[in-house]
C-alpha cells in the first residue's frame, strides 16, 4: 500500500469501499494531500463501519480536500464521539449525508452550529438518527431531517 501512496497525486482513484477504508486507515499526514486529490469531488463511505482509525484518516483527508461536493456517511454507525473528530472540517463539504447513524441531540446541535456558520454547506441529511429535538432545524432549509 505504501507504494500506492507515492503515485496518488498523478491519478483519480476509483476503488471499492473496502479498499478505500484501508487507504483511510493507513494514510499518514504526509500522504493525506495526495489521497485527498485522488479521491475527487465525491466520497461515498455509506454502509461502512467507521472505526476511530478510519475517522482519523478521514479527518486528514478533509483537512486537505478542495472542492469536495458530496460526503456520504449514511449508515456508518457514527456516534457523537466519532462526529466530534470530523466536525472541524465539515465546512469544506457542500452536501453531507449522516442518515441512519447513532447521532443524538448533542451531536446534532454541534452539526447545526457548524452549518449555520458556513454558507458553503448546501445540504445536510440527518434522517433516521437518535435526534429527538428537531426544532432548531426547522428554520434552515439546508437540513433534511424528517
Amino acid at each position: 500500500m505504501d507504494e500506492l501512496f507515492t503515485v496518488l497525486h498523478f491519478v483519480q482513484l476509483c476503488c471499492d469501499k473496502s479498499l478505500l477504508l484501508q487507504f483511510l486507515a493507513h494514510v499518514r499526514p504526509e500522504e493525506a494531500e495526495s489521497l485527498s486529490g485522488a479521491l475527487g469531488e465525491e466520497l461515498d463511505l455509506s454502509q461502512t463501519q467507521l472505526d476511530p482509525q478510519v475517522c482519523r484518516g478521514l479527518v486528514l483527508i478533509l483537512e486537505y480536500c478542495e472542492g469536495l461536493t458530496e460526503l456520504d456517511l449514511s449508515q456508518c454507525r457514527l456516534t457523537d464521539h466519532n462526529l466530534d473528530l470530523l466536525l472541524p472540517n465539515l465546512h469544506k463539504v457542500q452536501n453531507i449525508d449522516f442518515s441512519g447513524n447513532n447521532i443524538t441531540d448533542a451531536g446534532a446541535q454541534k452539526i447545526h452550529s457548524i452549518v449555520t456558520c458556513n454558507s458553503n454547506i448546501k445540504t445536510v441529511r440527518l434522517f433516521n438518527n437518535r435526534i429527538e429535538s428537531r426544532e432548531i432545524f426547522s428554520t434552515d432549509p439546508r437540513f433534511e431531517i424528517c
